[in-house]
């Protein structure tokens, strides 16, 4: 279940970067390959990867919405990809115990 929650986050963060332009666009598309990686493994995920990539995330929604030329839908995707990954992570703090 996690790796579906992530591929969902990393189609969404793709969806993203191709709405925006410029630096952001790279990054976002940056973003959407790490999760996919994440996804694709076949290991357990960890907790810690799954915090670190909420910190990422939640950085580009913060630099996204400081920016006063990014379209609406980027943002949507952004907030749409990060529910994706809280339940991950919480599906993955539950498999821990």
């Amino acid at each position: 279940m996690d790796q579906e929650r992530l591929q969902n986050a990393s189609e969404k963060l793709r969806a993203a970067s191709e709405t925006a332009d410029g630096s952001i666009q790279r990054t976002l598309y940056e973003q959407s390959n790490s999760i996919a990686e994440l996804a694709a493994r076949s290991q357990q995920i960890h907790e810690r990867q799954l915090t670190e990539q909420l910190d990422d995330l939640q950085t580009l929604i913060e630099t996204v919405e400081e920016a006063d030329d990014t379209p609406e839908d980027v943002n949507e995707y952004l907030h749409q990809a990060k529910s994706d990954l809280t339940a991950a992570h919480g599906e993955s703090d539950s498999s821990a115990h």
